[in-house]
């Protein structure tokens, strides 16, 4: 049996902490793994732009874009087995899983001066809400050698299903 944890925390502007475990185990023809993820936390992301014209009258436009994705729970995990059938094949079969759920806010502000009518219109836009992410595959693998020259059969196959519900709230303003 081989087994690592893993432990990683990072602080920026907001506290990032991500907890793996692997477990490896093999006796004679069977191999067993799994592993387990858990990532909890905020990242962010920022950014300005500017935006000026002059074709006969000055325009201007500045945006400004603000995103928290909050992990509320954001896990991870894993289980295969692999079976040496005899000294020419193996079969192996995986499964992989994620579930997810992030807590999004986006905050949106830009601001748009005219000047050939010397106004200011402000659009902010906030987003706050909630997304749950879930994935599931399978994967099925089975390898035969068919000379010594190195040529194989192999076949495989995989099942995915990938699904996501959005729990948004949209809330906007014109001034």
């Amino acid at each position: 049996i081989q087994g690592v944890v893993n432990q990683m925390i990072t602080k920026g502007k907001h506290w990032m902490d991500a907890t793996s475990l692997n477990l490896n185990y093999r006796q004679n023809k069977l191999a067993l793994s799994g592993d387990y993820g858990l990532n909890l936390g905020t990242d962010w992301n920022t950014n300005q732009s500017k935006i000026d014209f002059r074709n006969g009258k000055e325009f201007s436009n500045t945006i400004s874009h603000y995103e928290e994705n909050t992990q509320q729970n954001a896990s991870n995990y894993k289980i295969g087995v692999a079976y040496d059938i005899n000294e020419k094949s193996d079969f192996s079969i995986q499964y992989d899983g994620l579930t997810a759920l992030y807590d999004l806010g986006i905050s949106n502000t830009s601001d748009n001066y005219n000047g050939g009518t010397n106004s200011l219109t402000t659009l902010k836009v906030f987003n706050n809400g909630s997304t749950k992410n879930g994935n599931n595959s399978v994967n099925a693998n089975y390898n035969l050698k068919l000379d010594t020259l190195g040529s194989n059969l192999f076949i495989g196959g995989q099942y995915n299903r990938f699904n996501t519900h959005l729990y948004d709230q949209i809330h906007e303003e014109a001034n």
